[in-house]
């Protein structure tokens, strides 16, 4: 290594000493004649400085890149997601289609989308001489390979959506998720803390990363996809509608709330109700006809038709990071307690509580099964590509849900 250059570029750049030789060593197990990135995104002042000094610096040289920008208004960092320099062990996995320094999705829909959108690269062939000069180029660039684009996604994000959901959870920690019922399309996503893409789109300062990491909120932590909670009297329905398809209720049948149920140990409910239906019950969110009710489903029928409606498992979406959540049965329970686990354990199931966990994204999708008649498709931000000929809307297809209800 020539120390002395290391230094330079070192100062120039402004990096840590040993930093060049570091990263040359590291990139010794590919071929010598692959240029190594040192730096993204640096000032134009640095640009100029190296055409002023090209003579003395053998062996460096820059490049003009593409950059992501990302226009203010709608934020979506979570949903977007963002590219990363490749790690060795993909780059092990993937050398055909990489070399080190290129730049890969890392998250979002980045990630997902990373061999549609990325592209394929050009080739310039040129003759060295033995010292590795460039003489020509080869055939006179006849053989030469032009680079081609990436497909053009088209989203499914409604942008005035989105910018009025950031705007309201502005300060606050928290997700939403918005889906179109009829075609599972995702309309607003946020969750929330969340960060500048920009800052992540050329050179991010190491103090930035160790703000982002440090901060006890996570704002790197998608809460729409993998924040797990329990969903409340909102559950309901999944007793309701399980009950009505089994023909153990009619919307005729009552049941009588007092202000609680008692299995083992006393249930309150947040009213007394007195005598109501399956509809009053839901309109009055009465806990007690729900604790009854799941005790006449059954808890595994329970779970089948709860797992139905997309919930207790990945939805299968396009943002590959997700939670399963948690929809328990009775062999849950049985490797807990054993076969006489506490059958009271079930009256909170019924109202959406206890061990029932889900994902904003699954409650979204669920209520979008409720809206429509019990069918949708996976839950998706992107509907398709534009052709690069005809410049149509090429649609990706996506799974069919159909509940059954």
């Amino acid at each position: 290594y020539d120390t002395s250059l290391n230094k330079i570029l070192e100062t120039v750049i402004g990096t840590e000493p040993g930093y060049v030789k570091s990263l040359l060593q590291k990139n010794r197990i590919y071929s010598k004649f692959l240029p190594v990135k040192v730096r993204r995104g640096v000032d134009f002042k640095v640009i100029a400085w190296f055409e002023e000094n090209s003579e003395h610096l053998t062996g460096v040289d820059y490049i003009i890149e593409m950059q992501r920008f990302y226009p203010e208004g709608v934020i979506a960092s979570h949903t977007f997601g963002y590219t990363k320099e490749i790690s060795p062990e993909q780059l092990a996995k993937e050398k055909e289609l990489y070399k080190p320094g290129d730049y890969v999705g890392h998250s979002g829909i980045e990630k997902t989308y990373e061999k549609l959108i990325s592209g394929t690269k050009g080739y310039s062939y040129v003759l060295v001489d033995s010292r590795q000069r460039q003489i020509s180029r080869y055939h006179d660039g006849r053989e030469d390979l032009l680079p081609v684009k990436g497909k053009d996604l088209v989203l499914s994000l409604e942008a005035s959506a989105q910018r009025v959901a950031e705007e309201e959870f502005k300060g606050k920690r928290g997700a939403l998720v918005a889906i179109e019922p009829s075609t599972g399309e995702i309309l607003a996503m946020v969750s929330a803390p969340d960060y500048d893409l920009n800052r992540f789109s050329y050179f991010t300062p190491k103090s930035f990363l160790d703000s982002i990491y440090s901060n006890p909120f996570t704002p790197l932590f998608n809460r729409a996809t993998m924040s797990v909670h329990s969903p409340g009297s909102t559950f309901k329905m999944i007793s309701a509608l399980a009950a009505l398809d089994m023909g153990i209720i009619t919307t005729s049948y009552t049941s009588t709330c007092g202000g609680g149920f008692t299995f083992g140990r006393f249930f309150k409910c947040h009213g007394n109700h007195g005598t109501i239906n399956v509809v009053t019950a839901i309109e009055k969110s009465c806990n007690s006809f729900f604790y009854r009710l799941i005790y006449k489903i059954g808890i595994d029928k329970w779970k089948e038709y709860a797992s139905r409606f997309g919930v207790g498992s990945v939805t299968g979406s396009d943002l590959t990071e997700e939670a399963p959540g948690l929809i328990p049965d009775e062999n849950y329970y049985k490797k807990i307690y054993g076969d006489n686990w506490p059958r009271s354990i079930m009256a909170s199931l019924g109202i959406g509580q206890g061990e029932v966990s889900v994902t904003p994204l699954q409650l979204a999708l669920y209520a979008s099964l409720i809206a429509n008649d019990g069918k949708s498709k996976t839950p998706h931000l992107v509907k398709g590509y534009i052709d690069d000929k005809t410049e149509e809307l090429v649609p990706l297809e996506y799974k069919e849900i159909n509940t059954g209800v």
